[in-house]
Formats: C-alpha cells, structure tokens, sequence
C-alpha cells in the first residue's frame, strides 16, 4: 500500500492545484500559514471564504453590466455642456 501523507503535504498539494482565480490566494496561505500546524478544515476554510468572496464580487459586476446607468439623450447633453466650456476657456 501507499505511503501515508502528512497533513501539510496535503494542504501544500491542494494549494499547488487550486484555480487561477484563487492562485494569489493560495500564494499568500503558504507564505502566511504555518502548514505543519494549520488543519485541513482550516485551509479549505480559507479557501472558501476567498472562493465566496470572488464569486460576489462577479455576480455584482454582472448585475451592473445589465444596467444602463445614461441615456443616449443624456451622453449627448453632456458632451455639448462640454464643448459649451472647452469653448468659453478657450476665448478667455
């Protein structure tokens, strides 16, 4: 039979195999986390949070993306307000 992994071999293999998304996550755990004391359950902990964290993260910039935040009219109000005062400081 195979040998028996020590727990931070496991945890160092897990964080060699996470996602990209969750790559800088792993990095900082192992320069942070004392591995030979740390738990499993802690890491995958960790590593959840992070994982909560992004997909939140994503979820509300898709929701904003779905949103028109001007009108067409409103962009165009703007942009002659602008010229409007590009051309009143360039004849002062």
């Amino acid at each position: 039979m195979g040998e028996k992994l020590e727990d931070h071999h496991v945890m160092k293999k897990i964080l060699h195999v996470v996602s990209k998304r969750l790559k800088q996550v792993a990095v900082v755990i192992e320069m942070l986390t004392d591995l030979d004391v740390a738990t499993i359950k802690e890491l995958v902990g960790k590593l959840r949070v992070a994982e909560d964290v992004d997909n939140d993260e994503v979820k509300e910039v898709a929701e904003s993306a779905g949103r028109l935040h001007l009108t067409e009219e409103q962009w165009e109000a703007r942009r002659r307000q602008r010229n409007k005062e590009w051309a009143c400081n360039g004849d002062a």
